[in-house]
């Protein structure tokens, strides 16, 4: 194993205040801490010590930050193993001291040598010094060694670019004695060197390459005898993953370019978008070098180790340029001079006439008016255009060598590191580029060089082989969609309509409901019940059409660009179920979840974009009564459905066949299984009707198994978000319509933010039942219990797989601080809840480990006028009695996070009602407390959507053992209690359950003065409960406006029927015979509620003889109810 071979070794590193020499040293350290002493060459410089220059150069780069993250006793443990050392490369005897020479003669065991100038510019002589000399300095030092293991010279792939096409991992043949061309070339005078460079390089296009060259020739004689490795990276990038992903602090070869891209310096160069450029993660490279000292350094066998991608995983410079180009252009630098547009042309005559179109004819006119107008300003600005294009044409001249020509540099070595590398090995010095993902890659770097070196914020990166369908394809032309749509999409093979009506009407099962319609009661004729089923069949079925989706996905393109930043996806995993569903012969059913309309038209553009088969949506029947809409809905692959038809038993049959039709031939089915919008943000438990339907088609044999995707979408903001606080409010859905759609034009100018997607695992029906050793296919009676279990896991993956966004904990931490909280406060507070959730296991996207301020404005932004910021203060917007609905907005996106604390915060909650004394102090005795405990949980049941119940005594001790290890709470002798530092979890935790309370508590108190009225109907009971929680609130007797939602007065009174408490009557709500006749048990089950509540009605609850009489009074409309 690598880590054996680096044990207790002695190293020296050259060139550790480079790029390349600091990630080096960093990585050993991190992966290798069991080394004994690494020696680091630092070169002295005029007003600072070496120590002062190896500390500020080294050891505060942002490049340690890790390591120092990881190691609190970084100083101690870390420092002790680094000794800085006074050498100078350029120096005879590297500037060693006798006593360094000394102490490095006996102690080294393995050299590596990354000291070299990447100036393609510098001076022949003086590149010579550094690159050709210096390196034979070292190997003079390496021969003295008296215990040296390996030397590892690090190189250039371009050493042999004076050839083209395959190059072999070998030092091919010169036809010069290198050491005499070397002396002849140092024997050259200053003043006549650089007019001969160019005849000397010959086909080299610059001093670094050839000097590297020339390096490598003279090893072959000079290096006889040493364990010598030379390891040759092609252009080195900035980081894959490590130290953290996109880390640069140099700009040189492709940084340069990419970063002038970013500046808007280069328009044109010369050079051919369809060849390979060969770039390499610069990890990739120190994982490489520290694997070659351990394996491939060999006396009697010089290595030559190319470490590329041209061979193993090629990239064009057109898809190089299209990647940096996009994200410049999304994510714009504050110094750029112009807009991010390069050209890349292999013909001389068109560079040259793009070049003085786009930049010199510009110029000249700026110049004469410049010259005739005098103005300052303007002749600054000539002055400042000369100098780019005098740069443009550096730039262009310097890097057009290596975008002109293409070489695939052979990787054999590689692959046989790779085999020989231990489990263990390859995860911890990664450097398999087959796996690279370019996009993810170039973004990343793209980003390390505005973070690192422009110096500006930059957003937090997605998640890993995140696709933005948004920027994919943002700045092309205006045409290029029209190109796209037509040439993109799978074209879906689909049964005729006629065949399709006839095959349903034909079915056994609908032509035994129409035989009992004509035979019933009130018979129908036969051509009656027939002519029934073609109008309900008409109605409902799809008439997909590719010519339309085509279409419509235009126009969806368009519509993302207008009101999205980002559609953000794994596009990775969208192009396995691709191969999937194009390519099995078992149907699939799509089930995202359901928080917004656009959700089934952002799935459909998720297929069309990839190639996947188009589905087949059920939709509602409201869209029907929507002019033109319906009709493309319905040529998109939409086919109409009615809820509330489970009793019609012709409409159920119809819909069963067809949609089994569907099935049998392989088409993909999609809908949402929890029917409707989530109000509330909260997961809405399964209806399994169409599920059901779906499951059949394998119960019954007319499939060999179904699979079933479960898809996750999640809003920064949601489109119709603002219309939901009204309908919790009771207030009816808004319907639909042509004319409300054209209204909503509007929108086109706001912004949305982002969509998140998450795509789960393919879960086949077939080894899901056998994975519950049951049978549904020989046994009817599994039936039921395997699609009720299958209906349950997937709501529980589409809640598990939920990526929580920032707009989401922005909410969440207003909601805790209603009165207001500082900006920084907000910040620090959202930083605390991403934390918290990544810890738990679940996905936060848009924020990383850093800084979160970016993050947070925007998601202000999205938040839009439901947050007002007032005296340095955010807060929620709530003015006049008519914002209170901005409340329920924020409470919407905070409920999306609430199930993955909802334990924890029932623990909270318990815990935090002993009061101050027991809570904070002398603590909670365990007993006293799970009794608590399991009270909430009987109560709160059916607010979560959990894997595991709640009233699980498991459950509980593992939301327990989370709250100890977060440094919440605390457990001393059998007893909990709040820790201090803790305050801001248990207080996060307590404000996502008293709203829920407080409804709880409303909805008895209400039942309790009705006691011997007469019973309210169901529907009028919630309004009234709802009234009275409004009053309650306007009077300041409940904190919380969400506990007026109906949403949640709801999900109460249905837990209250199945805690058997309340019950729904013939006449209405009531109370279950038990409370109704021992009123001291519903007034017992009040108080028990309010000790948990952050605020109580004490005027109502401390003598329960006169409760009634003293609510009455309060509400005198009550009464009247």
């Amino acid at each position: 194993m690598v880590e054996s071979f680096y044990a207790g070794k002695n190293l020296l590193i050259t060139g550790c205040t480079g790029f390349v020499g600091k990630v080096l040293l960093e990585k050993i350290l991190f992966s290798i801490p069991q080394v004994s002493r690494i020696y680091v060459f630092v070169r002295p410089k005029k007003g600072s010590s070496i120590h002062e220059r190896f500390q500020k150069e080294i050891i505060e780069s942002p490049c340690f930050d890790r390591l120092k993250k990881m190691y609190s006793n970084f100083d101690s443990y870390i420092m002790p193993k680094l000794i800085p050392v006074s050498g100078d490369m350029l120096k005879k005897g590297l500037g060693l001291s006798k006593e360094d020479h000394l102490m490095l003669k006996n102690n080294l065991n393995i050299i590596i040598n990354s000291a070299a100038s990447v100036d393609f510019n510098q001076r022949l002589d003086q590149a010579l010094q550094i690159n050709t000399l210096g390196t034979l300095r070292v190997i003079e030092l390496a021969k003295q060694c008296r215990n040296l293991h390996a030397f590892v010279q690090i190189s250039t792939a371009y050493v042999n670019c004076d050839k083209e096409g395959w190059v072999q991992e070998k030092i091919y043949p010169y036809s010069e004695d290198p050491q005499e061309k070397l002396k002849e070339l140092l024997s050259i005078p200053v003043e006549i060197i650089e007019k001969q460079t160019p005849k000397i390089l010959g086909k080299y296009p610059n001093t670094y390459t050839y000097t590297k060259f020339l390096t490598e020739q003279i090893l072959i004689k000079e290096a006889q005898g040493l364990p010598l490795c030379i390891v040759r990276p092609t252009i080195i990038g900035g980081s894959w993953k490590e130290p953290y992903p996109g880390w640069v602090d140099s700009v040189s070869a492709a940084g340069v370019f990419y970063l002038s891209i970013g500046l808007g310096v280069i328009k044109v160069v010369m050079g051919n978008h369809n060849f390979i450029g060969d770039q390499v993660p610069v990890d990739c490279v120190v994982n490489c070098v520290i694997v070659a000292a351990a394996y491939a350094c060999k006396v009697e066998k010089l290595s030559v180790i190319h470490i590329g991608t041209s061979a193993r995983n090629p990239v064009t410079w057109k898809n190089c340029n299209n990647v940096v180009t996009g994200y410049w252009n999304r994510y714009p630098t504050e110094k750029r001079i112009g807009r991010c547009n390069l050209t890349l042309t292999p013909n001389y005559s068109v560079y040259k006439g793009l070049s003085y179109f786009r930049r010199q004819l510009p110029a000249s006119i700026l110049n004469t008016v410049a010259k005739v107008s005098g103005v300052p300003s303007l002749v600054k600005s000539s002055q400042k255009i000369k100098k780019l294009i005098q740069r443009e044409s550096m730039i262009s001249r310097v890097f057009s060598h290596f975008t002109m020509h293409e070489w695939i540099f052979e990787s054999q070595q590689v692959i046989e590191l790779l085999k020989v590398m231990s489990p263990r090995d390859l995860q911890v010095f990664d450097f398999d580029v087959s796996t690279l993902d370019w996009r993810i890659y170039l973004t990343n770097y793209s980003q390390g060089l505005k973070k690192n070196i422009l110096k500006e914020k930059v957003e937090t990166p997605d998640e890993p082989h995140a696709l933005d369908l948004i920027s994919e394809f943002k700045y092309y032309s205006y045409f290029s969609d029209i190109k796209w749509a037509y040439n993109t999409g799978k074209n879906t093979k689909t049964r005729d309509i006629k065949e399709m009506r006839s095959l349903i009407l034909n079915a056994s099962r609908v032509k035994k409901v129409i035989e009992e319609l004509t035979t019933q009661k009130n018979p129908l004729t036969v051509k009656e019940a027939n002519g029934q089923a073609l109008e309900i069949i008409d109605v409902m079925i799809s008439d997909l059409r590719m010519p339309v989706i085509r279409m419509f996905a235009w126009g969806l393109r368009k519509f993302w660009r207008a009101i999205y930043e980002k559609v953000v996806v794994n596009h990775n995993q969208l192009n396995e179920i691709a191969k999937i569903i194009n390519n099995s012969n078992v149907p699939v059913v799509i089930l995202p979840n359901h928080r917004s309309y656009i959700d089934f038209l952002i799935v459909s553009y998720l297929f069309f974009s990839f190639g996947i088969k188009m589905p087949y949506i059920a939709a509602v029947e409201d869209f029907l009564e929507i002019l033109l809409i319906n009709k493309l809905f319905k040529y998109s692959g939409a086919f109409y459905i009615k809820r509330g038809k489970g009793g019609d038993s012709l409409y159920t049959a119809i819909l069963t066949e067809y949609v089994q039709q569907l099935l049998k031939d392989q088409q993909v089915v999609e809908f949402f299984i929890e029917e409707t919008r989530s109000r509330s943000g909260k997961t809405a438990p399964p209806k399994v009707g169409l599920l059901s339907m779906c499951a059949d088609t394998y119960y019954q044999g007319a499939a060999p198994d179904v699979k079933f995707l479960p898809i996750t979408i999640n809003y920064d903001r949601v489109l119709e978000g603002e219309t939901f606080p009204f309908e919790l409010l009771g207030e009816e859905k808004v319907r639909e319509s042509l004319s409300r759609i054209i209204k909503a034009v509007k929108i086109l100018s706001m912004n949305f933010g982002k969509i998140h997607i998450v795509i789960g695992d393919l879960i086949s029906l077939k080894d899901f039942s056998l994975s519950l050793e049951l049978n549904p296919v020989t046994n009817e009676s599994h039936r039921i219990p395997v699609t009720k279990k299958l209906s349950q896991e997937i709501v529980l993956r589409l809640q598990e797989n939920l990526a929580i966004l920032a707009s989401t904990l922005v909410a969440s931490v207003l909601m805790m601080h209603r009165r207001g909280v500082s900006e920084d406060e907000l910040i620090k507070k959202v930083e605390w809840l991403r934390d918290e959730i990544k810890h738990r296991g679940y996905r936060v996207a848009g924020l990383g480990a850093g800084n979160a301020s970016i993050a947070v404005r925007n998601a202000l932004n999205h938040l839009g006028s439901v947050v007002r910021h007032k005296k340095d203060l955010f807060e929620p917007s709530v003015t006049v009695e008519s914002d209170y609905q901005n409340i329920l907005m924020l409470s919407y996106y905070r409920n999306t996070l609430h199930f993955i604390f909802a334990l924890e915060a029932i623990v909270a909650s318990a815990i935090f009602s002993f009061g101050e004394k027991l809570a904070w102090g002398e603590g909670v005795h365990k007993k006293r407390l799970m009794e608590e405990v399991n009270f909430l949980c009987a109560l709160l049941e059916s607010e979560y959507y959990l894997r595991e119940s709640i009233r699980s005594p498991e459950s509980q001790a593992k939301a327990i053992e989370m709250l100890i290890k977060r440094g919440i709470i605390e457990e001393i002798d059998n007893k909990y209690r709040i820790i201090r530092s803790g305050e801001l979890g248990i207080t996060f935790l307590c404000s996502l359950i008293w709203p829920s309370l407080d409804t709880y508590w409303i909805v008895i108190t209400f039942s309790s003065a009705l006691r011997y009225r007469d019973p309210l109907p169901y529907m009028k009971f919630i309004q009234s409960v709802q009234w009275f929680a409004e009053n309650l609130f306007e009077d300041r007797s409940i904190l919380y406006y969400e506990s007026c939602s109906q949403d949640n007065i709801k999900r109460a009174v249905s837990n209250y029927e199945n805690m058997k408490i309340l019950e729904s009557s013939s006449v209405g709500i009531v109370f279950t015979e038990d409370y109704l006749k021992d009123e001291v048990k519903s007034q017992e089950l009040l108080d028990h509620i309010n000790t948990f509540r952050k605020t109580s009605l004490i005027k109502m609850i401390n003598q329960h003889d006169n409760f009634k009489q003293a609510l009455l009074p309060e509400f005198p409309e009550m009464p009247k109810l």
